[in-house]
């Protein structure tokens, strides 16, 4: 008999996506409303989301990944709803999110050192202090200040 009575999983993801073209599309006053949005949305699909950050030209989230619904469809409604809500808020600007997607698995070890990094986006950005594999999956190189393979599996 299981100990179980229902599934249960908590995964660990660092989902990174990008704005089209990496256009500069998510303006200082747009932020925290898009941040919302997709934190309300993750919600609704019973995920938990830990943290949320970006730049301009894209976007970082840490969160519990649920069994209720794919990876492909959870990223699929938090990118759909956040880019119809900015389109009807601010339909003067362009906005519209590329396809595809980043997702890393995050071991429960390197949750705070993932999160702070999310949190910490912007003063990444200015110091020039990346996590390349994140900031640019498909990039080909590492820096010093990388994650190691026990805080993330790529």
């Amino acid at each position: 008999m299981s100990v179980f009575r229902r599934n249960y999983v908590q995964v660990p993801l660092h989902i990174v996506w990008t704005a089209k073209e990496r256009n500069t599309i998510i303006h200082k006053d747009m932020e925290v409303i898009i941040y919302r949005c997709i934190i309300a949305e993750a919600q609704k699909l019973n995920a938990k989301i830990i943290a949320i950050n970006g730049m301009p030209d894209h976007i970082h989230i840490l969160l519990l990944f649920p069994t209720s619904v794919s990876i492909g469809c959870l990223v699929k409604q938090m990118k759909g709803v956040s880019s119809s809500l900015a389109r009807d808020l601010w339909p003067q600007r362009y906005f519209a999110w590329a396809e595809g997607y980043g997702v890393f698995a995050v071991d429960r070890s390197g949750i705070d050192r993932v999160a702070t990094y999310i949190r910490n986006q912007k003063q990444h950005h200015t110091s020039g202090k990346l996590w390349m594999l994140l900031e640019q999956p498909d990039a080909p190189h590492e820096t010093e200040d990388s994650p190691r393979p026990e805080d993330i599996v790529a």
